[in-house]
């Protein structure tokens, strides 16, 4: 199985005694959350694969002194006697907190912003021009009924 990073490069990233083996579970587990294998590689960006080489060594690292991961159940809170536990994040117990940090700086996972104006819209309030819209009064590209027949006073 291809992982991300060498146990070399994994070792130095973490300061950590780590297997091939070890860094291809981790590669499973990371697999689930960015939804790309190392095979792709080359086409990803040179940050990404960066980021993705760090959360899988740290993942590996995390992994390595959690025996029982497989065989955790997937319970958010525990109350036993008169103590209680709530489980802060809902991955935590599968997912290593620095592989977590590192999974959500992907380039595809970072929040987007829609934009809802139309080019005509934007040229008018936000004094952008695009290719489109230059020349072009903003009631030409919008569609809006009556509106060429507008004056101002």
């Amino acid at each position: 199985m291809d992982t991300w990073t060498t146990v070399e490069q994994a070792t130095a990233i973490t300061n950590q005694s780590l297997t091939t083996g070890d860094l291809s579970a981790a590669n499973a587990i990371l697999e689930i959350w960015v939804g790309v294998t190392p095979h792709l590689k080359d086409k990803l960006r040179p940050r990404d694969v960066r980021l993705l080489e760090k959360a899988e060594a740290f993942q590996a690292a995390w992994m390595k002194y959690k025996p029982a991961l497989l065989e955790r159940s997937d319970t958010d809170r525990v109350i036993q006697d008169t103590l209680q536990y709530d489980k802060g994040d809902r991955d935590m117990h599968v997912l290593a907190p620095l592989a977590k940090a590192a999974i959500q700086r992907l380039s595809w996972r970072s929040a987007r912003t829609i934009d809802p104006l139309s080019p005509g819209q934007a040229a008018a309030i936000r004094g952008k021009f695009v290719a489109e819209t230059v020349g072009t009064p903003l009631w030409a590209d919008d569609g809006y009924p009556g509106w060429s027949d507008w004056e101002p006073m």
